[in-house]
């Protein structure tokens, strides 16, 4: 490229040394400059290949790291169930997928390889028109701007795999980025003058790299950010709805005992708001939850049992589920059981060794209460099983023998329920049923308000207003009703004209009717005919004709009002929707505040005026902190306004609104009027030679103002 300038300088002199110039000459100076034109954009071109191909790549990597974190994150075990769903449906959502990427990078890479065999060929015929084929500059220059790509890309490659395996992703990302654009830079100032460009294009392609290597972190630390503080408001919101769902499920039900109760006890609502807050502290504690002994409860206390011995009972059991180890299943089995012998007045050695294998030993529970009602200090089993037989000659009910059975676990198990209490199911138990208090306590607050909402509701639905409403659905089915008889009929009509030829008033235009006349021959001629296609063909016809009833509907005047109609509803819809933006831009508003990342956090409240506040935490890039207005403006979007003067610019790049009239000085004129001093540079007696002597006698007098600390 060297040699092609020059060229193009000597023939630009050699051009304009002559006044008159033949038409040869003037050709090859246009066919040149539409070369170089040519050339330039395909270079262009060439680059912005190069940039998106890198780009892809880096897409490509950084998607296949988080999926493969995301799998790690999965398979260490240290996911919440809730987390490990939602990575599950992110993997299956497609969200890693990176075929569309990778199609993508293979069609880029195709058009890049067009693109420099393209610049090549330019390159050739414009070395060829400048006769400078055979010296192979233009040529030798390609293949460096080529070897330069080359080597850069390999460089950015190597780098990706071996600092990203040692220092991680970020670092990864700062020497791919920076390599790979000071490879594209070094082949940009071959392409431009090789040895020198090559130099400058690489290290200014380094700085632009690592400039967008910043960016890159930057827009990834950001995103993740997004990805965060969007999840965890996600949880929140959704913890809440959830606990809303589940408050109102347990507040309903709680509602529905607390009925039952007060029926129970006689319409005693006090006693049955004690009495269920009593089995809800019963149930607190593994193993006896609120709603087995809430039911167990009811059935207790039909049979006659207070309210106070249903709950030394419940705790009775309490004591003997955790020393026994029994499901709820089983302790309603055993309650069931005993609740059936009272009902039926029969308690038979089949009951009792049932509860045996429960674990209740029944021979002691029995000798324990009935002691001398048979010779030695413990009933035999045919002691029992007489005794059973026998209990209302012994002077015993089948009551008191179930007393006696729960009087037994009392005694036997006495506070293993309240050491299970300490335990960690005992306190996992306690934290699940006080938040189902909690839970309850949002469910009682809505549905006493929405309570309130829905007796408003069902007033208006069953007055005057509700008939009104009815009379009017009434009228609306009617209506959609007679539009699909409507539709019906034309269906019908267009093909009764088809298989008939008794064309209905219905059809009014004249082509139509026209169209339907020769349906109806030709549905004729294929009625007679034996051919075995001819009920295909007399398909076709029938379907044709349900084609122009749907048409003829379409423009019948029924159809006609209610497309009208329709179309006028959502114009006043939209018409009034505008006469309060509050009414519409709920949805934009919403989505602008989860688009915003670090960089509005950071800024607070400025954020929202579109002044954005440069934060002093170091995930900024420094490169943007450069930019930056560490006390509130960023990129020139916060500008200050000193309308009363500012003493003095405090950093370097400072924003200000300047107002007319103002004038701004330079650092060396406001710290002489600072100072009170006047600068008079004497002995100002110049011998100027040439246009150079100009700049040199300019930086001797800076050079001798500064010795006197004149500009530091």
């Amino acid at each position: 490229m060297a040699k092609t300038t020059s060229i193009a300088k000597t023939t630009s002199i050699a051009i304009s040394a002559k006044d008159n110039f033949s038409p040869a000459v003037t050709s090859m100076r246009n066919t040149t400059q539409a070369f170089r034109k040519d050339i330039d954009m395909a270079r262009e071109r060439l680059i912005q290949l190069s940039n998106t191909k890198l780009n892809l790549e880096t897409a490509i990597k950084d998607t296949s790291e988080a999926m493969q974190g995301l799998k790690k994150d999965m398979e260490s075990g240290t996911m919440s169930m809730t987390d490990f769903i939602k990575a599950a449906e992110r993997l299956e959502s497609g969200e890693f997928d990176t075929k569309p990427l990778s199609d993508e990078l293979k069609r880029v890479s195709q058009e890049a390889g067009r693109a420099e065999k393209d610049l090549a060929k330019l390159y050739d015929a414009q070395a060829k028109l400048e006769n400078r084929a055979g010296s192979g500059g233009l040529l030798s220059a390609l293949a460096g701007a080529g070897a330069a790509s080359m080597i850069g890309n390999a460089l950015s490659g190597a780098a990706g795999a071996y600092v990203g395996s040692a220092y991680g992703r970020e670092a990864s990302t700062y020497f791919q980025s920076a390599l790979s654009s000071a490879g594209m830079g070094a082949a940009i100032g071959t392409a431009i003058a090789p040895g020198i460009g090559t130099a400058v294009g690489a290290v200014l392609g380094g700085v632009v790299g690592a400039f967008q290597s910043e960016t890159k972190i930057f827009e990834r630390k950001d995103a993740s950010f997004k990805e965060y503080y969007q999840g965890l408001y996600s949880d929140v919101t959704g913890e809440q709805a959830r606990s809303l769902a589940a408050g109102t499920d347990i507040a309903g039900a709680r509602e529905r005992d607390l009925v039952a109760f007060e029926t129970l006890l006689k319409g005693d609502a006090e006693a049955a708001r004690e009495f269920q807050q009593t089995l809800i502290e019963i149930g607190r504690t593994p193993p006896l939850s609120y709603n087995l002994v809430s039911d167990i409860s009811r059935g207790m206390i039909a049979l006659g049992k207070s309210t106070d011995e249903v709950e030394e009972r419940l705790n009775s059991l309490s004591d003997a589920a955790y020393a026994l180890n029994w499901s709820d299943s089983e302790v309603a089995s055993l309650v069931s059981l005993m609740d059936s012998a009272i009902e039926m007045g029969k308690f038979d050695s089949r009951t009792a060794r049932s509860l045996v294998k429960q674990g209740i030993w029944v021979k002691q529970a029995l000798t324990e209460s009935f002691r001398g009602l048979a010779s030695g200090d413990m009933l035999t089993e045919e002691d029992i099983e007489v005794f059973l037989k026998n209990l209302g000659d012994n002077g015993a009910s089948v009551e008191e023998v179930v007393d006696s059975i729960y009087k037994f676990m009392s005694r036997e198990f006495e506070g293993a329920a309240l050491s299970a209490s300490e335990t960690y199911t005992g306190l996992l138990g306690k934290l699940d049923s006080y938040r189902a208090d909690m839970d309850a306590a949002m469910g009682e607050g809505f549905m006493a308000e929405r309570s309130a909402g829905m007796r408003e509701q069902v007033n208006w639905m069953s007055g005057a207003s509700g008939e009104m409403l009815k009379d009017a659905n009434r009228m609306i089915g009617q209506w959609q009703a007679s539009l699909e008889n409507q539709r019906e009929e034309f269906q019908r009509d267009a093909m009764t004209a088809v298989m008939t030829g008794v064309i209905s008033d219905g059809f009014a235009d004249s082509a139509q009717r026209e169209r339907l006349e020769q349906m109806f021959a030709q549905y004729q001629e294929l009625a007679a005919s034996d051919a075995v296609d001819a009920g295909a063909a007399m398909g076709a016809l029938l379907a044709e004709a349900q084609a122009i009833a749907i048409n003829e509907y379409n423009a019948s005047e029924g159809a006609q009002l209610q497309l009208n109609t329709q179309i006028d509803l959502a114009e006043r819809i939209r018409d009034n929707a505008t006469l309060n933006e509050l009414y519409y831009d709920a949805g934009y508003r919403w989505q602008e505040a989860i688009s915003e990342g670090m960089m509005a956090a950071a800024g607070g409240a400025e954020s929202k005026s579109f002044a954005l506040t440069m934060p002093t935490s170091t995930h900024i890039p420094s490169s943007f902190r450069d930019y930056a207005d560490p006390e509130g403006s960023w990129f020139g979007l916060g500008w200050r306004n000193h309308a009363y003067g500012l003493d003095r610019v405090p950093y370097d790049n400072y924003p200000a609104m300047l107002h007319e009239g103002e004038r701004v000085l330079t650092a060396s004129e406001a710290r002489s009027q600072s100072n009170g001093a006047n600068i008079t540079i004497t002995g100002n007696t110049w011998n100027v030679r040439e246009e150079a002597d100009v700049e040199r006698i300019a930086r001797e007098i800076v050079s001798q103002m500064r010795q006197a600390d004149m500009l530091m």
